[in-house]
């Protein structure tokens, strides 16, 4: 994903079309305060993505058994979304239709 720098000045002068913008491209804006990065907009689709997957890897055990099947993938062994999360399948389904949008 792309992130395009624009002063503060600037983007409240543009704040809908870089609204919009963002939606459309999935490209986040950094809006900088003399140069100094201060804000980023996003499209609320990427929002709600990054907060669903952020929200998902706070689990540790989530966490380590990404680290266990991801070793899995690199030996060539497929992984089902039940035997990749067993204990939380429907947790992870439901995070995914998050991602998804669905």
């Amino acid at each position: 994903m792309a992130e395009i720098e624009i002063p503060a000045t600037k983007a409240r002068a543009q704040f809908l079309e870089l609204s919009k913008a963002s939606q459309r491209t999935h490209k986040r804006i950094m809006i900088t305060n003399r140069g100094v990065g201060e804000s980023v907009l996003m499209g609320r689709s990427d929002y709600d993505s990054m907060k669903a997957t952020l929200e998902l890897f706070m689990h540790r055990e989530v966490l380590e058994q990404v680290h266990a099947n991801l070793a899995d993938l690199e030996q060539g062994k497929e992984v089902s979304l039940e035997d990749a999360f067993p204990e939380m399948k429907d947790q992870v389904a439901e995070k995914i239709k998050v991602i998804a949008g669905k």
